[in-house]
């Protein structure tokens, strides 16, 4: 049990702060108990975030030992508006979280998913695809339209702070208003709250709670007959009768041609990077003379949306120019991310290294082996390069990194599939190998590929 408060402090992160050190703990002690990251308890206390998710509010009250009075004192300070709830009252659902700025193209993504969602057939909707994608923004803006379809309403789960996937089940409790019962188990209450309640429930960023979250969603969805499920996860999850919509890059201009500077303005990427430049150089604007720079920025990023936000966050000091000139060093580049995002979107290289931290060892090995191939390559090619040469074996590798929206998979002039990298997953995973012990033995191999599909290719001109 907590200790009484030794004095009055007002604000939720001094509280959060007073209630650590009465119990003798430090910031990562309680990050480590409440399966969240330090930076999460740290940004919290410094006031970054001041209005945590109740499902991370429950987390750090059971870490804490808090009673019921300490828990609703604590969460009437993360709401100074709000009166202090009584322990014993129904809670309402959270409130889907406030987006910071409007949606850019994404048009026909948000009208598919709204359709999958209306048709009826479909009760478990994922949403993938690479980090940076955009992904959570547009579950939230489809939360928001399709919301009033629901009679009980839309509910958000943010799962990337959470570290431990036992603790999926609180999270979710907490974004329903759901109390801890002794009677029963969190998961049971649940079940009961949903079981007649016609629900759109979001589930952000699933990829690293996989165990957490797939059993109890099967177990939801076989029980709550009105329930339906949005996730986004950088891969599936792997569940019957579950509809995948992966989430692309966005726009970009057609190479081999110049557009007018009007039309160029209305593609995707290129609006992205002009509104979030004028964000931070409200002067900056798009003209005749630039328009090709922020196209070849966009272009070089992939249309990767994080990415672009990183970039045009750098036109405060640079010109578009000058961006272009730095891309060849994008991971060092890209790293003035937002104080109040998640840790893993204040960097272009955090947000790549959150996805190769989820594979295995073999699956890191087999990442870094296959940035050798610039322009893309097939599954035997991927293989020669392989370590131990075992087609099926680079297979799964593939089908993994394909899961983790690291590699991608398009299909050749031949019919034949072929995957390659975003350059920006490239220049990471170049560096990986060139730190590694593999780099001489997979150029060499890789120099014998080629030299083998030249061969193969002379010898069918004759």
């Amino acid at each position: 049990m907590a200790a009484p408060h030794h004095q009055e402090v007002s604000g939720f992160g001094p509280l959060l702060r007073q209630h650590r050190t009465t119990a003798g703990l430090s910031q990562e002690a309680l990050a480590e108990r409440a399966g969240l990251s330090t930076r999460a308890v740290s940004d919290l206390e410094r006031g970054v975030k001041t209005r945590p998710h109740p499902a991370t509010m429950r987390l750090l009250a059971d870490a804490l030992d808090l009673d019921l009075g300490q828990r609703a004192e604590l969460a009437a300070a993360s709401r100074p508006s709000a009166t202090v709830p009584s322990p014993s009252s129904p809670q309402e659902l959270a409130a889907l979280p406030v987006p910071h700025a409007s949606i850019v193209g994404r048009t026909q993504e948000l009208v598919t998913a709204c359709d999958l969602l209306r048709s009826g057939n479909v009760r478990l909707l994922t949403l993938t695809g690479p980090g940076g994608v955009g992904k959570t923004r547009l579950a939230l803006e489809l939360a928001q339209t399709t919301a009033s379809d629901y009679s009980s309403g839309a509910a958000f789960v943010e799962l990337a702070p959470i570290a431990n996937p036992d603790l999926v089940p609180a999270a979710i409790a907490g974004a329903l208003g759901i109390r801890e019962d002794r009677d029963r188990s969190l998961i049971e209450s649940i079940r009961e709250r949903l079981c007649t309640d016609r629900l759109l429930l979001v589930l952000d960023n699933c990829e690293h709670l996989l165990a957490g979250v797939q059993p109890l969603v099967a177990n939801l969805l076989g029980s709550a007959p009105e329930l339906t499920v949005l996730a986004t996860s950088r891969g599936p999850l792997r569940l019957r009768h579950e509809q995948l919509l992966p989430v692309p890059p966005l726009a970009l201009p057609g190479r081999g041609h110049a557009p007018q500077v009007e039309s160029l303005a209305a593609i995707p990427a290129i609006d992205l990077f002009v509104q979030r430049a004028q964000a931070v150089a409200p002067d900056f604007a798009l003209t005749r003379a630039n328009a090709g720079d922020v196209a070849e920025i966009c272009a070089r990023l992939d249309g990767l949306p994080l990415a672009i936000e990183l970039a045009a966050v750098r036109i405060r000091s640079l010109s578009p120019a000058s961006l272009v000139a730095l891309l060849g060093a994008r991971l060092r580049l890209l790293t003035t991310g937002p104080h109040d995002a998640p840790a893993r979107q204040r960097t272009l290289r955090a947000a790549i290294e959150w996805s190769h931290d989820l594979l295995s060892s073999e699956h890191q090995a087999l990442m870094r082996r296959l940035a050798v191939f610039a322009g893309g390559f097939t599954l035997e090619s991927a293989a020669a390069v392989s370590k131990g040469d075992d087609l099926f074996a680079t297979l799964d590798g593939i089908e993994a990194l394909v899961d983790g929206g690291l590699l991608t998979r398009v299909d050749g002039i031949d019919g034949q599939p072929r995957y390659g990298m975003l350059e920006t997953v490239r220049e990471f995973a170049l560096e990986e190998l060139a730190a590694s012990d593999d780099a001489t033995i997979v150029h060499a191999a890789h120099a014998r590929r080629q030299i083998a599909l030249v061969t193969e290719a002379g010898a069918h001109l004759h």
